[in-house]
Protein backbone atom coordinates (compact mmCIF):
# COMPACT_ATOMS: atom_id res chain seq x y z
CA UNK A 1 0.00 0.00 0.00
CA UNK A 2 1.63 3.36 -1.31
CA UNK A 3 2.06 6.10 1.57
CA UNK A 4 3.00 9.82 1.28
CA UNK A 5 5.80 11.64 3.13
CA UNK A 6 5.54 14.85 3.79
CA UNK A 7 9.02 16.43 4.37
CA UNK A 8 8.37 20.34 4.92
CA UNK A 9 11.20 22.57 4.72
CA UNK A 10 10.94 22.97 8.70
CA UNK A 11 11.42 19.23 9.15
CA UNK A 12 14.24 19.49 6.77
CA UNK A 13 16.27 22.14 8.70
CA UNK A 14 15.31 20.40 12.07
CA UNK A 15 16.89 17.05 10.92
CA UNK A 16 19.91 18.95 9.46
CA UNK A 17 20.06 20.31 13.04
CA UNK A 18 20.49 17.24 15.02
CA UNK A 19 22.35 15.62 12.78
CA UNK A 20 24.80 18.48 12.80
CA UNK A 21 24.87 18.31 16.46
CA UNK A 22 25.16 14.60 16.69
CA UNK A 23 28.00 14.93 14.46
CA UNK A 24 29.53 17.52 16.38
CA UNK A 25 29.34 15.67 19.75
CA UNK A 26 30.59 12.05 17.76
CA UNK A 27 33.42 14.27 16.18
CA UNK A 28 34.47 15.66 19.75
CA UNK A 29 34.09 12.11 21.73
CA UNK A 30 36.37 10.63 18.47
CA UNK A 31 38.68 13.68 19.61
CA UNK A 32 39.34 12.74 23.30
CA UNK A 33 39.16 9.36 23.08
CA UNK A 34 42.23 9.73 20.58
CA UNK A 35 44.37 12.73 22.48
CA UNK A 36 42.75 12.75 25.80
CA UNK A 37 41.36 9.60 26.59
CA UNK A 38 42.01 10.39 30.89
CA UNK A 39 39.55 13.51 30.35
CA UNK A 40 37.14 11.66 28.37
CA UNK A 41 36.66 8.58 30.53
CA UNK A 42 36.49 11.11 33.71
CA UNK A 43 33.84 12.98 31.76
CA UNK A 44 31.77 10.09 30.76
CA UNK A 45 31.90 8.64 34.16
CA UNK A 46 30.57 11.97 36.35
CA UNK A 47 28.14 12.25 33.83
CA UNK A 48 26.62 8.45 34.52
CA UNK A 49 27.57 8.63 38.66
CA UNK A 50 25.86 12.15 38.60
CA UNK A 51 22.83 10.73 37.07
CA UNK A 52 22.40 7.69 39.26
CA UNK A 53 23.13 10.46 42.21
CA UNK A 54 20.14 12.16 41.03
CA UNK A 55 17.44 10.06 42.45
CA UNK A 56 15.37 12.53 44.35
CA UNK A 57 14.44 11.59 48.11
CA UNK A 58 12.22 13.37 50.19
CA UNK A 59 14.36 13.38 53.53
CA UNK A 60 18.02 15.32 53.41
CA UNK A 61 18.78 12.64 55.75
CA UNK A 62 17.84 9.77 53.44
CA UNK A 63 19.47 11.07 50.37
CA UNK A 64 22.82 11.53 51.89
CA UNK A 65 22.49 8.20 53.39
CA UNK A 66 21.79 6.64 49.67
CA UNK A 67 24.60 8.87 48.10
CA UNK A 68 27.07 7.57 50.61
CA UNK A 69 25.36 3.96 49.95
CA UNK A 70 25.71 4.09 46.20
CA UNK A 71 29.39 5.32 46.53
CA UNK A 72 30.40 2.57 49.04
CA UNK A 73 28.76 -0.06 45.91
CA UNK A 74 30.38 1.74 43.26
CA UNK A 75 33.95 1.67 44.61
CA UNK A 76 33.62 -1.97 46.22
CA UNK A 77 32.21 -2.90 42.35
CA UNK A 78 35.27 -1.04 40.94
CA UNK A 79 37.91 -2.93 43.13
CA UNK A 80 36.38 -6.24 42.24
CA UNK A 81 36.09 -5.99 38.80
CA UNK A 82 39.41 -3.64 38.36
CA UNK A 83 41.68 -6.77 38.07
CA UNK A 84 39.77 -9.11 35.61
CA UNK A 85 39.01 -5.52 33.37
CA UNK A 86 43.12 -5.26 33.48
CA UNK A 87 43.64 -8.73 32.58
CA UNK A 88 41.14 -8.67 29.48
CA UNK A 89 42.33 -5.45 28.10
CA UNK A 90 46.07 -7.07 28.30
CA UNK A 91 45.07 -10.30 27.07
CA UNK A 92 46.55 -11.27 23.55
CA UNK A 93 44.10 -13.69 21.50
CA UNK A 94 46.65 -15.69 18.85
CA UNK A 95 45.00 -17.05 15.88
CA UNK A 96 44.46 -20.46 15.02
CA UNK A 97 46.22 -22.10 12.04
CA UNK A 98 42.85 -23.38 10.45
CA UNK A 99 44.54 -27.00 8.97
CA UNK A 100 42.73 -29.22 6.77
CA UNK A 101 43.61 -32.92 6.23
CA UNK A 102 42.60 -35.99 8.93
CA UNK A 103 40.44 -33.26 10.86
CA UNK A 104 37.22 -33.80 11.08
CA UNK A 105 34.61 -30.82 10.00
CA UNK A 106 33.54 -30.78 13.53
CA UNK A 107 37.04 -29.40 14.42
CA UNK A 108 37.31 -27.00 11.55
CA UNK A 109 33.87 -25.52 12.30
CA UNK A 110 35.31 -24.48 15.82
CA UNK A 111 38.40 -23.70 14.55
CA UNK A 112 36.44 -20.54 12.32
CA UNK A 113 34.47 -20.10 15.39
CA UNK A 114 37.52 -19.28 17.85
CA UNK A 115 38.79 -17.41 14.91
CA UNK A 116 35.25 -14.96 15.17
CA UNK A 117 35.34 -15.33 18.89
CA UNK A 118 39.04 -13.37 18.55
CA UNK A 119 37.81 -10.68 15.93
CA UNK A 120 34.84 -9.48 18.39
CA UNK A 121 37.05 -9.96 21.39
CA UNK A 122 39.53 -7.51 19.77
CA UNK A 123 36.85 -4.36 19.30
CA UNK A 124 35.82 -4.99 22.72
CA UNK A 125 39.25 -5.04 24.44
CA UNK A 126 40.04 -1.87 22.41
CA UNK A 127 36.73 -0.52 24.25
CA UNK A 128 37.07 -1.37 27.09
CA UNK A 129 40.91 0.09 26.92
CA UNK A 130 39.66 3.79 25.74
CA UNK A 131 36.61 3.67 28.64
CA UNK A 132 37.77 1.78 31.56
CA UNK A 133 39.36 4.01 34.38
CA UNK A 134 42.10 4.33 36.80
CA UNK A 135 41.73 4.45 40.49
CA UNK A 136 42.64 8.38 40.00
CA UNK A 137 40.30 8.74 37.26
CA UNK A 138 37.32 7.32 39.32
CA UNK A 139 37.89 8.52 42.36
CA UNK A 140 37.88 11.86 40.83
CA UNK A 141 34.99 11.58 38.90
CA UNK A 142 32.86 9.93 41.82
CA UNK A 143 34.02 12.99 43.94
CA UNK A 144 32.89 15.25 41.43
CA UNK A 145 29.36 14.21 41.05
CA UNK A 146 28.99 14.15 44.83
CA UNK A 147 29.68 17.66 44.74
CA UNK A 148 27.53 18.05 41.64
CA UNK A 149 24.69 16.49 43.59
CA UNK A 150 25.14 17.89 46.56
CA UNK A 151 25.32 21.98 45.19
CA UNK A 152 23.75 21.87 41.83
CA UNK A 153 20.26 23.14 43.63
CA UNK A 154 22.07 25.86 44.87
CA UNK A 155 23.78 26.89 41.79
CA UNK A 156 20.64 26.17 39.78
CA UNK A 157 18.95 29.02 42.32
CA UNK A 158 22.09 31.29 42.02
CA UNK A 159 21.90 31.17 37.63
CA UNK A 160 18.50 31.92 38.21
CA UNK A 161 18.77 34.78 40.47
CA UNK A 162 20.99 36.48 37.78
CA UNK A 163 18.88 35.48 34.75
CA UNK A 164 17.53 38.79 33.50
CA UNK A 165 12.94 38.85 33.66
CA UNK A 166 13.40 38.33 29.25
CA UNK A 167 15.00 35.33 29.72
CA UNK A 168 13.53 33.99 32.80
CA UNK A 169 11.56 31.10 31.50
CA UNK A 170 14.02 30.15 29.26
CA UNK A 171 16.32 29.90 32.04
CA UNK A 172 14.77 28.14 34.28
CA UNK A 173 13.51 25.54 31.90
CA UNK A 174 16.91 24.37 30.94
CA UNK A 175 17.90 24.81 34.82
CA UNK A 176 15.06 22.73 35.68
CA UNK A 177 14.43 20.27 32.80
CA UNK A 178 17.02 19.90 30.67
CA UNK A 179 20.03 18.00 33.53
CA UNK A 180 16.77 15.96 35.29
CA UNK A 181 15.57 14.54 31.99
CA UNK A 182 19.19 13.76 30.92
CA UNK A 183 19.89 12.40 34.65
CA UNK A 184 17.12 10.22 33.82
CA UNK A 185 17.60 8.73 30.31
CA UNK A 186 20.74 7.78 31.55
CA UNK A 187 20.21 6.51 34.11
CA UNK A 188 17.40 3.88 32.56
CA UNK A 189 20.15 3.57 29.70
CA UNK A 190 22.84 2.48 32.57
CA UNK A 191 20.56 0.42 34.26
CA UNK A 192 19.02 -1.21 31.03
CA UNK A 193 22.32 -2.70 30.51
CA UNK A 194 23.06 -3.59 34.12
CA UNK A 195 19.91 -5.84 33.69
CA UNK A 196 20.91 -7.14 30.31
CA UNK A 197 24.40 -7.36 31.50
CA UNK A 198 23.76 -9.85 34.01
CA UNK A 199 20.15 -11.99 32.97
CA UNK A 200 21.91 -12.83 29.73
CA UNK A 201 25.77 -13.41 31.20
CA UNK A 202 24.30 -15.43 33.75
CA UNK A 203 21.86 -17.66 31.37
CA UNK A 204 25.15 -17.91 29.01
CA UNK A 205 27.48 -19.43 31.80
CA UNK A 206 24.56 -21.42 33.02
CA UNK A 207 24.78 -22.98 28.90
CA UNK A 208 28.22 -23.54 28.75
CA UNK A 209 29.77 -20.80 26.05
CA UNK A 210 32.99 -19.98 26.12
CA UNK A 211 33.55 -16.46 27.77
CA UNK A 212 30.31 -15.30 28.74
CA UNK A 213 31.70 -12.03 30.23
CA UNK A 214 32.24 -10.87 26.53
CA UNK A 215 29.07 -11.86 25.09
CA UNK A 216 27.74 -10.09 28.05
CA UNK A 217 29.76 -7.02 27.82
CA UNK A 218 28.47 -7.03 24.31
CA UNK A 219 24.65 -7.24 24.89
CA UNK A 220 25.25 -4.55 27.92
CA UNK A 221 26.39 -2.26 25.68
CA UNK A 222 23.85 -2.88 22.68
CA UNK A 223 21.11 -2.52 25.19
CA UNK A 224 21.14 1.40 24.84
CA UNK A 225 19.49 1.06 20.84
CA UNK A 226 16.40 -0.36 21.38
CA UNK A 227 15.19 -3.36 19.49
CA UNK A 228 17.70 -3.87 17.43
CA UNK A 229 20.95 -3.19 19.55
CA UNK A 230 19.69 -6.18 21.69
CA UNK A 231 19.31 -8.20 18.63
CA UNK A 232 22.55 -7.73 17.08
CA UNK A 233 24.50 -8.23 20.14
CA UNK A 234 22.50 -11.53 20.57
CA UNK A 235 23.38 -12.85 17.88
CA UNK A 236 27.03 -12.37 17.66
CA UNK A 237 26.98 -13.87 21.19
CA UNK A 238 26.11 -17.22 19.36
CA UNK A 239 29.65 -17.54 18.21
CA UNK A 240 30.83 -17.78 21.40
CA UNK A 241 29.26 -21.37 21.52
CA UNK A 242 31.78 -23.97 23.40
CA UNK A 243 31.18 -26.73 20.72
CA UNK A 244 30.03 -27.18 17.45
CA UNK A 245 28.29 -30.36 18.69
CA UNK A 246 26.92 -28.80 21.33
CA UNK A 247 25.16 -25.64 19.44
CA UNK A 248 21.86 -26.65 19.07
CA UNK A 249 21.06 -27.37 22.78
CA UNK A 250 23.19 -23.97 23.59
CA UNK A 251 21.22 -22.41 20.37
CA UNK A 252 17.78 -23.04 21.57
CA UNK A 253 18.75 -22.33 25.16
CA UNK A 254 20.30 -19.05 23.94
CA UNK A 255 17.05 -18.07 22.32
CA UNK A 256 15.32 -18.81 25.54
CA UNK A 257 18.02 -16.76 27.99
CA UNK A 258 17.24 -13.78 25.47
CA UNK A 259 13.54 -14.09 26.23
CA UNK A 260 13.92 -13.99 29.63
CA UNK A 261 16.40 -11.15 29.40
CA UNK A 262 14.34 -8.91 27.17
CA UNK A 263 11.34 -9.80 29.84
CA UNK A 264 13.35 -8.50 32.88
CA UNK A 265 14.21 -5.31 31.18
CA UNK A 266 10.61 -4.55 29.90
CA UNK A 267 9.21 -5.38 33.28
CA UNK A 268 11.60 -3.84 35.54
CA UNK A 269 11.42 -0.52 33.49
CA UNK A 270 8.11 -0.51 31.73
CA UNK A 271 7.09 2.72 33.64
CA UNK A 272 10.28 4.80 32.88
CA UNK A 273 10.85 3.77 29.08
CA UNK A 274 8.05 5.68 27.60
CA UNK A 275 8.68 8.62 29.10
CA UNK A 276 12.67 8.65 29.19
CA UNK A 277 13.94 7.65 26.21
CA UNK A 278 13.15 9.39 23.23
CA UNK A 279 11.07 7.85 20.86
CA UNK A 280 12.76 6.53 17.30
CA UNK A 281 11.12 4.68 14.45
CA UNK A 282 12.83 0.95 14.57
CA UNK A 283 13.74 1.72 10.60
CA UNK A 284 15.79 4.55 11.96
CA UNK A 285 17.45 2.96 14.73
CA UNK A 286 18.58 0.31 12.05
CA UNK A 287 19.60 3.31 9.25
CA UNK A 288 22.07 4.63 12.82
CA UNK A 289 23.17 1.17 13.72
CA UNK A 290 24.07 0.17 10.17
CA UNK A 291 26.22 3.57 9.05
CA UNK A 292 27.51 4.22 12.58
CA UNK A 293 29.24 0.54 12.03
CA UNK A 294 30.09 1.03 8.56
CA UNK A 295 31.83 4.48 9.81
CA UNK A 296 33.51 3.98 13.41
CA UNK A 297 33.05 -0.11 13.38
CA UNK A 298 31.29 -1.88 16.73
CA UNK A 299 31.87 1.40 18.47
CA UNK A 300 30.43 3.48 16.57
CA UNK A 301 27.31 1.20 16.90
CA UNK A 302 27.61 1.30 20.94
CA UNK A 303 27.53 5.04 20.20
CA UNK A 304 25.17 6.15 17.65
CA UNK A 305 21.73 6.00 19.37
CA UNK A 306 22.57 7.00 22.61
CA UNK A 307 23.82 10.55 20.92
CA UNK A 308 21.37 11.13 18.89
CA UNK A 309 18.72 10.33 22.15
CA UNK A 310 20.81 12.93 23.67
CA UNK A 311 20.74 15.35 21.41
CA UNK A 312 16.81 15.11 20.82
CA UNK A 313 16.75 15.57 24.97
CA UNK A 314 18.59 18.75 24.77
CA UNK A 315 16.75 20.27 21.79
CA UNK A 316 13.68 20.03 23.82
CA UNK A 317 14.07 22.63 26.17
CA UNK A 318 15.98 24.99 23.80
CA UNK A 319 12.45 26.19 22.50
CA UNK A 320 9.90 25.82 25.74
CA UNK A 321 6.25 26.16 25.01
CA UNK A 322 4.89 29.19 24.56
CA UNK A 323 1.81 30.35 26.81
Amino acid sequence: MPFKITLTYSAQRDMLHTAAVTALLAATIYGLARSQPAILRMILLWMVFSAWMSWPLRKPSLQRLYWFSLTGILIVLFSLFEGPAQRFMTASFDAVAVQTGARSNADMINDHLYLVQRHLLQPLQELASVLWPGRVEFHVSLVLALVTGAGWSRLRRWLLRRTPNHLFQRAAWVCDYLPHKIARYLWLISLNGLIYLIVWGIGLYLLGFSTPAAPALLMAAASATPFWGPLFAALLSLFFASDIRQAPFQFIGAAIAFAVTWLASYLLLLQYMPHDRPSLPKGVLLLLMLCATGLLGYGGFFFAVPLISMVLISKTPLAPAKR
